[in-house]
């Protein structure tokens, strides 16, 4: 199988990832300002609640797509639009997306994408999450809407990065039936192959399960403290 989807483990990986940003966000569609690490990451990269799933063709990465659960020091999506108004009930768990990026020369293979968010959302179910929150590119939005997510709001100007997005939401449980196929076979069995495309989830480690039981315990203490 030429193009694999899979979850970023190695410092080598995950380097891959802010290259490929880099490659993407600033030489091929110049959104971005060059810099001189030719790197592109933020400061939720290297927390244990952020996942980077990644999609390789031939040994070579040409996509990824980032989600990062919820937890006390927050996300990016987070830190750009106010989603309080569109969280879930007390007690369930939700996370974001991010950097979501495939090479030009794969846009058209619809596969790639579709193997990123199946791989990612079979994480994210795997971890109960009820919601997921996204600040979106407008030009990828009417794609997001086609799929489940819902526009929460009007094209808004990130000031910090002078981009403009439009923030999105979707429902975790209510995956498109064939999406949730794919999700749960490859739950079930850890690794599938969907059309050309093999997609791999790792097991979760018994100390990342209980390291989440503590993040999603100490959110909710804070909050209740909050409310007394």
């Amino acid at each position: 199988m030429d193009t694999q989807v899979k979850l970023a483990q190695s410092e080598e990986e995950v380097d891959a990832v802010f290259r490929g940003r880099y490659r993407i966000f600033v030489e091929t569609d110049k959104y971005m300002e060059p810099n001189d690490e030719n790197r592109l990451y933020d400061r939720y990269d290297s927390y244990p609640t952020t996942a980077n799933f990644i999609a390789l063709h031939d040994g070579e990465l040409v996509g990824g797509l980032r989600f990062t659960e919820r937890s006390l020091v927050g996300s990016s999506p987070e830190a750009i639009f106010n989603f309080d108004l569109h969280l879930p009930t007390s007690g369930e768990l939700y996370g974001t997306g991010s950097w979501l990026f495939l090479d030009n020369a794969y846009r058209k293979r619809t596969s790639i994408t579709y193997c990123l968010w199946a791989l990612a959302y079979a994480w994210a179910q795997e971890r109960r999450w009820a919601k997921l929150l996204c600040v979106a590119n407008p030009v990828i939005v009417p794609s997001l809407v086609q799929h489940g997510f819902r526009q929460l709001a009007e094209v808004r100007l990130d000031m910090r990065k002078n981009l403009p997005y439009v923030p999105v939401m979707k429902d975790l449980r209510e995956l498109d039936p064939s999406m949730q196929t794919v999700v749960s076979e490859l739950r079930r069995r850890r690794r599938v192959q969907h059309k050309d495309v093999e997609l791999q989830l790792p097991r979760q480690s018994h100390e990342r399960r209980e390291n989440r039981r503590g993040v999603a315990a100490r959110t909710r203490l804070k909050v209740d403290s909050a409310t007394e």
